[in-house]
């Protein structure tokens, strides 16, 4: 998944926020580390792994993730008024990519693989088979090299090669 020209005072893209089942891994650069229960920024992540999902960053980026017991209720994430007004405490994960205050033009990058290994993600990792052609506001691409395939977006008229033996217009 990929964005560009993103404005705006704060920003942050949630990746994941779900019930914590096991343990959450880092990896940066061929080192991995089993994460401490609590808050974290990193700013260095190659990857995050939590039940059976990588999460991979191609390139380097505040990257946030909490794996702890959060309170609250039901009521107030949705106001509904057959919501409980009990409080649950839940171990919950959570990840999420900073992109800081007064944003102008940001981007950014993350490729999620469900159903893997720690292994698989360090692989991937370490070849990764999803290159970033463009991440413009005009046109977005990128080439899977397993596949053989490219996937393009066109926001606006336009070309792009995406190998020597392959350009698209719009």
């Amino acid at each position: 998944m990929f964005r560009s020209g993103i404005k705006a005072r704060s920003v942050v893209t949630t990746l994941e926020q779900s019930h914590l089942k096991g343990n959450v891994t880092l990896g940066i650069d061929k080192e991995t580390y089993l994460m401490k229960e609590g808050e974290h920024v990193q700013n260095d992540a190659n990857w995050f792994f939590h039940n059976n999902i990588g999460y991979i960053f191609p390139y380097k980026q505040s990257v946030c993730m909490s794996n702890k017991e959060e309170t609250g209720t039901w009521f107030h994430i949705n106001r509904s008024s057959s919501s409980s007004k009990e409080t649950v405490r839940e171990k919950v994960f959570k990840l999420w990519i900073n992109h800081g205050a007064s944003l102008n033009n940001g981007t950014y990058e993350y490729v999620i693989m469900p159903a893997a290994t720690q292994e698989e993600v360090m692989a991937y990792t370490a070849d990764p088979r999803i290159k970033t052609v463009s991440n413009t506001p005009e046109i977005q691409a990128v080439w899977h090299s397993s596949l053989n395939m490219a996937y393009v977006a066109f926001y606006q008229a336009g070309t792009i090669k995406i190998r020597d033996v392959m350009e698209l217009s719009s």
